[in-house]
This record gives structure tokens, sequence and C-alpha cells, in this order.
């Protein structure tokens, strides 16, 4: 519910004092890899965990994990293993949890018992085998269990070389997982014994499970990526109902998460009445010869500003993707005390990010198209900023304009958003006059197709008559501003003011 905007949630991006992200690695299995990454840890005096999925492969794994890492400890001892699972008797696998986390053993071989209000900071790597199995949350979960100090942390998640087609096959073999269990003992024959070790990693998992492991691995620098996986994973298993019992969607109904989304978010507005819909995308163009493409790119900003190219493509997706303008406020505040000295200006690039960053988010708000600057001839020197809106209606703008304080519209310029406005910005409905033409050929409902997708709507226009063109972004920005934040922060009061103002014009029609 918080992840479609039904309700509120507070989401913490700061890590806490030298935290560093867990270093993860997804990779086939491989039981000399395995045996690397646990002997490191072990030589450094550390602990592991090393996790199975199904309790019935556990005995063959300890049985590898004794003849890998012998001699391993950093004392030249054979490693100490201790194994936790459900299926022990009462009491016992808390005893031995509480024995592990006194360092009475090297590594702890566990289901995914471990998973929660674990916390024993001298582990610092994990190792799960048959990754596959396991879904995202759980993946995610263990993962949290190590780098719970200011030492760097490893995650280690093996999963089967082959992928199966998606089918019943696929499903059972994923969920029952019984071809990929060791019958026997490990053999004391060298050939055997490798096939036998090759099988413990599982035979084939299915393309879920590949998108399960991909999405783990694309967000794994991230140290807060729990909304991201948990976005990836209404995508990979579907949405499911939002107030009833099923947690994931009908994998047969055709309806993306996307899709889904789209759909929620068209329910969401016709529940609280706005119906100021928001655009998904507004061309900006202020005269500048800058595009947004130009303007959000990695490369608009100075090269020496950030400290590498990985911590600059983070926080630019991270600026880019802010929703609302208390983050692009936060992130702005953050840069330039992170990596700009804070008594000195920003750099002009940078500067025009953020404005521009603010600006597509206030004219999606208001569910503008195209913001454009319009230049009268040299001889008038007027120029006009419009924002042409599609279902933005009068009786919405008279609710905005109701909602504002009336300094807000004096006739004084010191009181208006910005000195730089001739007179006070309006609103007409339709199509607006550009030196005997139209930047609007239409009014009134009509249907036009957009990337091909065919769109209805009524268009508007708000009007900003500027004194100097040059300062086009910033006073867009000062004027659009205040009427967003009366959509985003005023929802109950302005959807009554709407209401009241349909009834009118109604009446007034009738």
């Amino acid at each position: 519910m918080a992840l479609s905007g039904m309700r509120d949630v507070s989401h913490i991006d700061t890590a806490p004092s030298s935290r560093k992200p867990v270093e993860t690695h997804i990779t086939a299995w491989a039981p000399e890899a395995v045996e690397t990454a646990l002997r490191e840890e072990l030589a450094h005096g550390g602990q592991a965990f090393y996790v199975v999925p199904r309790i019935r492969d556990i005995p063959h794994h300890v049985e590898m994990l004794k003849d890998l890492l012998k001699g391993a400890r950093k004392d030249g001892k054979d490693a100490a293993i201790a194994v936790a699972h459900g299926a022990l008797p009462a009491g016992e696998a808390e005893e031995v949890l509480v024995r592990f986390a006194m360092r009475q053993g090297d590594v702890l071989v566990a289901t995914t018992l471990i998973e929660n209000g674990l916390d024993v900071p001298s582990v610092n790597t994990v190792v799960v085998a048959q990754a596959h199995k396991l879904g995202l949350a759980s993946l995610y979960q263990l993962r949290g269990r190590v780098g719970r100090s200011e030492k760097q942390a490893f995650a280690f998640f093996f999963h089967p070389r082959s992928v199966q087609g998606e089918g019943k096959e696929a499903g059972k073999q994923e969920k029952g997982g019984k071809g990929d269990q060791v019958k026997a003992s490990l053999s004391s024959d060298p050939a055997l014994r490798k096939r036998q070790l090759a099988q413990l990693g599982g035979k084939s998992m299915t393309q879920e499970a590949v998108q399960r492991l991909a999405a783990l691995k694309e967000y794994s620098h991230l140290l807060g990526m729990g909304p991201q996986l948990a976005k990836a994973d209404l995508a990979i298993r579907g949405a499911g109902e939002v107030l009833g019992y099923e947690q994931s969607g009908d994998k047969g109904s055709g309806v993306g998460y996307d899709v889904y989304m789209n759909m929620l978010a068209e329910a969401l507005v016709k529940v609280r009445g706005t119906a100021i819909e928001p655009t998904p995308y507004t061309e900006i163009n202020l005269g500048d010869g800058l595009s947004n493409e130009q303007v959000l790119s990695s490369s608009f900003l100075p090269s020496a500003f950030f400290p590498n190219e990985k911590t600059r493509t983070a926080e630019i997706e991270e600026a880019r993707l802010a929703p609302s303008f208390e983050k692009l406020r936060s992130l702005q505040k953050r840069w330039r005390v992170t990596y700009h000295c804070s008594t000195s200006p920003m750099p002009r690039s940078v500067r025009l990010f953020f404005i521009r960053l603010n600006l597509l988010l206030a004219s999606r708000v208001l569910s503008g198209e195209n913001l454009v600057l319009l230049k009268s001839s040299a001889a008038e020197g007027r120029a006009r900023l419009v924002l042409v809106t599609r279902n933005l209606l009068s009786f919405h703008w008279d609710a905005l304009c109701g909602a504002l304080p009336p300094s807000h519209f004096s006739s004084r310029p010191s009181a208006r958003p910005h000195p730089n406005l001739r007179r006070n910005v309006y609103f007409r409905e339709g199509s607006i006059e550009n030196g005997g033409g139209r930047l609007e050929e239409e009014e009134g409902e009509e249907e036009e197709k957009r990337d091909g997708v065919p769109r209805k709507g009524k268009r508007g226009c708000i009007v900003m008559e500027l004194r100097d063109a040059s300062m086009a972004a910033e006073t867009a920005l000062a004027v659009l501003f205040p009427f967003a934040e009366v959509i985003l922060n005023q929802r109950e009061s302005l959807a009554e003011r709407i209401g009241q103002g349909r009834k009118g014009q109604n009446k007034a029609g009738g």
C-alpha cells in the first residue's frame, strides 16, 4: 500500500556511520569458490554463515565443508562446523546459535532459520547454496545477516549453471528440489565425489529464479535496497490483492506490474476526487537549447563533482527518481555538504540540474505536457512562458488559486511569486495566440497518439508573462511550485473545492 501511494512511508537513505555496502557475488555453483570464500574469512579470525535451503541436504554440505576447510583456521586447525535447523529438538537450535555467537564454532550451517533477528558482528561472510530456491525476501534478509560492524562484509549466492524454461516441471524442480538431492554419502572415489559435489548446487533453475537473482545483483550496491527489491518482486510475481488474501498476482491474467500500477494510480485519482491527472513526462523548451535528456544526463554535471563514477551514477539516479520536492531539497543539501564547499555557490550546471528536476515534478503534478517559452517580436520585447496542460480545467484552477493566500496574487510586484512577472499568472482553456498563430490548434475534447497511445482530454494553458526571458527557468519554478504543493499537500480540501467548482459550473451551464 505504501509503494502504491495509498499510505505514506518513511525511508531513511542515510546509512549508519562507517557502514559499508555488503559486497555481493552471485555466481554459478563451484565448490572451489565456496572454499576460497570461507578460507579467506577464517584466515582473518572471523566466522561465517553457510545457508542450505533444504534440511535433507545439510549432511552432504557439512561433509563437503569438513573436507574443504581442513586447516583453514588462523591457528592452522580444522574449522569447527555447527549445524542449526528447525527439525532439531526443542531448545537445541537456540543453544547452537548462542554457542556460535560466543565464538564456539567457525562456520554455522543452517537453513533460513537465521534470516531474522540474528546479529553476530564477528560474522562477515555468508554463503548461500542453491539460492535459486529462495524468494527475494529471504535472499535480502540473509544478505543482511552480515555487515553488522565496520568491517567489509561479503555475501555469496550460488545457483545452478543451467536454466529451465517456464513450466510445471520447472516449478516442481524449484519448489520440491528432489532432483537436486544427493541420495548417498559422498564417495571416496575422486571422479564420483566430484559429480556428487556438483549436484549439491542444484541441477537447473527457472526463469523466475533468474529474475530474482538479477534483481538482487542490480541493487546490491545500495545500502537501502529494500524498496527497490520490493518493487522488483511485485514485477516478477504479480501484485496480488491490495486488501485481499492473495499475495501474488495471477500469472494468467496478462496484467504486468507497470499496467497494474497505472490502473491503481487512475483509481486513486478518482477516489481522491482531484481529477488532475499527472502526466508521465513534460517536454520543456525554455529557449536555451537544453533538452531534458541533456540536463539530466551524467555528462551535464562537472566531472570532478563526484569522487567516482559509481557514486555519480547512483546519486543522479536517486535524484531523477525523487518523488517529492522535499526529497529534492534534501538531496541538494546533501550534495552541497558532501561533494561541495557549503560556503561557496554550487556549480551552475548542478543548479540547472535541480531546477529542471523541480520543474518536471511541478509540471507533472499540474498535468503539464509542454512548458514552452514564446517570444514576441524584438520591437515588443515581450516573452510568455506557457505550460500546456491536459485535464486541468477552469474550476480546477479556481480551486488551486483559492487554496493560496491572497497576497500571492496582489497587484504589487513585490508580492508576486517572482519579480520577473509583468502581471499575475493566469489560466485559459483551449489555445493561446502566438503572433498570429496558435500554440494549440484545437480546443475541447480531442484525441491524439503519443508514443502510439491514444490520449483524450481538454487542454488549457497556464500563462506567465515575463520581463526577462533569460530568467524563464527560475520564474517558472517560483510560479508553478506553490500550485503543485497545493495538490500534493492539500488533497482533501482541494478535492472539496474542486467539487464545489464543478457544481457551480454545471449550474451555470444548465
